[in-house]
């Protein structure tokens, strides 16, 4: 909101913020809700995600602001950035820093809004109202992921951990990819692909 520089959802009186240019055509893996508690062990976290990429480039990490990884992740307002303590401290451990470009009021890092509107057989099918998990343009904002991001010098693997969500309380992480170089065609099936498998694999050990 202008006066507070608190993120909101209200439709009235926040301030609009545009997408992140930076994540504009990056390649995407949204890792699947049904893995927010995978893992076995809360202290050290041993669900991976493995991604392999063909260039250099930089990884966007958005976490859910509601995440808390000392207190299971399910506490947390959504209004400030996720606590990367606990099972969330692999975040910092593995180099993941926090975005800031300026883009955000009162010097806040980058953000991005969720649209958490009822699931519906295609875009026209959307409800516009103004309460509840409404969707729409100025409707639809009802949570919000905090922007991390490190360099990945070379083509290769990188990785990500779980949040060993106690119960639902928080989306699991999206993975966004930035080639340095030119992406040839069909990289974005391919790492999708890679990332996916690792997540289904993972799951069925958890």
């Amino acid at each position: 909101t202008p006066a507070t520089g608190v993120l909101s959802t209200d439709a009235t009186t926040g301030t609009l913020v545009g997408f992140p240019s930076y994540l504009i055509g990056a390649q995407y893996v949204a890792n699947a809700n049904d893995n927010r508690n995978a893992g076995t062990d809360a202290a050290s976290n041993d669900y991976r995600v493995t991604y392999t990429v063909n260039t250099p480039g930089k990884a966007y990490l958005l976490l859910d602001t509601r995440l808390d990884g000392t207190a299971g992740n399910v506490s947390k307002a959504n209004t400030t950035d996720p606590v990367l303590t606990g099972s969330l401290a692999w975040v910092v451990n593995e180099g993941w820093t926090r975005v800031n470009t300026g883009i955000m009021p009162n010097g806040q890092g980058d953000y991005i809004g969720i649209d958490e509107g009822a699931t519906v057989n295609g875009p026209a099918d959307r409800t516009h109202t103004t309460s509840g998990l409404v969707a729409g343009p100025g409707q639809g904002l009802n949570n919000f992921y905090a922007i991390y991001s490190k360099d990945i010098p070379a083509a290769g693997d990188f990785t990500t951990t779980g949040e060993k969500v106690a119960a639902s309380g928080g989306n699991m992480y999206v993975v966004a990819f930035v080639s340095s170089d030119v992406p040839e065609p069909g990289t974005l099936g391919v790492l999708a692909g890679i990332a996916l498998f690792a997540i289904r694999r993972r799951s069925r050990q958890a």
